[in-house]
């Protein structure tokens, strides 16, 4: 940890003329603001899942569902959730497939065969329209 962390709070001239309250106010964020620093410098930075997904360029439920399988570390800190730094580096390095995953598409409504009958369908309407053009 840095010296700066490793100072109380107290040792602050400007906390020395505040009120006993805003002290106890400061003193908190103190804490928590050192527990965050330390979270950080073993994981690298705690960005919320929003700004994960546009960094990877995917959407927040994919960001949700990376978090939940263990492909994202999630840290939760204040109540609420974030991805760690170094498991978003590690995530884009590795070579993504784009489009759903196979077992999804089964796990749908819609049975394989009637989603690949409907496939075929627009298939064959957009063969169709080209031909007359």
């Amino acid at each position: 940890m840095s010296a700066m962390f490793e100072v109380a709070i107290n040792e602050f001239p400007f906390v020395a003329e505040m009120p006993r309250a805003e002290k106890r106010e400061a003193k908190g964020m103190w804490e928590r603001y050192k527990e965050l620093s330390s979270l950080a410098q073993v994981h690298g930075m705690l960005m919320p899942p929003w700004m994960a997904s546009k960094l990877l360029d995917v959407s927040q439920q994919r960001v949700s569902e990376l978090m939940a399988d263990g492909r994202l570390q999630r840290i939760e800190w204040e109540g609420r959730p974030f991805v760690t730094e170094n498991s978003v580096v590690d995530y884009a390095k590795t070579e993504r497939k784009a489009g759903r995953p196979v077992g999804r598409l089964l796990e749908s409504k819609e049975s394989a065969t009637v989603a690949s009958a409907k496939f075929a369908i627009g298939v064959g309407r957009e063969l169709l329209k080209n031909r007359r053009k």
